[in-house]
């Protein structure tokens, strides 16, 4: 069962209007400007790893791009946002994992030539510092003396 942290989470940020708020205030003012913020909507997305052990992103929203803000058609993002209370060594592992699974279930269900921008979040409220690296490049071992090299191949 969720601890007392994750309900609370959970019970404040499934409200729209209490996200909408939160996200505003935490996206790139750029991105919080460009976006249709009326249309924010939540977005069920359960996530099943190999093990079949259920995994639960902690709320997933979906908003359109404003269309004055794009020269191009409206496309929706997708924010995942995920709340933690320790630091997670492997969570841009995680959120990478997340972010597969939301652009595998577009593509099956769109049958999409592109894929939608989904923008991982975040909300970390434990006593430690977070120290844990913020990029998936960060989790890959590479020789130092083949980091230039590879570069271009490393997943970010």
């Amino acid at each position: 069962m969720a601890g007392p942290h994750d309900q609370l989470f959970r019970a404040t940020f499934s409200q729209p209007e209490q996200a909408r708020a939160f996200l505003r205030e935490v996206l790139p003012k750029a991105v919080a400007k460009a976006l249709d913020w009326e249309a924010l909507a939540s977005q069920p997305e359960r996530f099943v790893d190999e093990a079949l052990k259920e995994r639960q992103a902690d709320l997933v929203f979906s908003v359109p791009w404003k269309q004055d803000a794009c020269e191009t058609p409206p496309a929706l993002v997708t924010i995942l946002f995920e709340h933690q209370s320790s630091p997670e060594p492997l969570m841009a592992f995680r959120m990478a994992a997340y972010t597969l699974r939301i652009w595998e279930r577009h593509v099956l269900a769109e049958g999409a030539p592109t894929l939608p921008f989904v923008f991982p979040l975040v909300l970390y409220h434990g006593k430690r510092s977070w120290r844990a690296g913020l990029d998936l490049a960060e989790l890959i071992d590479v020789p130092p003396m083949l980091a230039g090299p590879l570069r271009a191949f490393v997943p970010s």
